[in-house]
């Protein structure tokens, strides 16, 4: 066992799954960014965009603005990209932070747009990732403390 650095933390080794949900979450943030400035950068795609948010959230109890719904995602992309990023370093808040954002996230796209299929779709993913990032060699790896037997 390697001893505890002066925060009390011991070298982990980070966990497979760990690097590769922090790798895409990294990359879905940034991949993400490109279609959500363009939506500002050319009119034709933000009237694109409003038709298309329109006739996607009618189902929902919820109605928001189109401005409002992109500012929700780009907050989301900055989001992964801090998870993602903070994740690889072993930070325990950043995996607390990707579910609470995709819990909120699932919630406020159930209210959007009612119980559509591209809803029950995301729960399977957002199962999987839950899984992973609560797994026991994942909270050691997280809070730097080895898996016990």
């Amino acid at each position: 066992m390697t001893a505890p650095d002066t925060t009390g933390r011991v070298a982990v080794p980070r966990p497979l799954p760990v690097s590769i949900i922090a790798v895409m979450f990294v990359l879905y943030g940034l991949v993400s960014l490109v279609p959500k400035a363009m939506v500002f950068l050319s009119p034709e795609i933000r009237e694109g965009t409003a038709a298309l948010t329109e006739a996607m959230t009618t189902g929902g109890v919820l109605t928001l603005s189109m401005e409002l719904q992109l500012a929700h995602a780009l907050a989301g992309s900055m989001v992964f990209i801090l998870a993602g990023v903070f994740l690889w370093a072993g930070r325990n808040w950043a995996r607390w932070l990707a579910l609470a954002w995709m819990v909120g996230s699932l919630a406020l796209y159930l209210l959007l747009t009612g119980p559509v299929v591209t809803f029950y779709l995301k729960i399977p993913l957002f199962l999987v990732l839950t899984y992973v990032l609560t797994a026991r060699k994942t909270s050691a790896f997280l809070r730097g403390r080895p898996v016990e037997a």
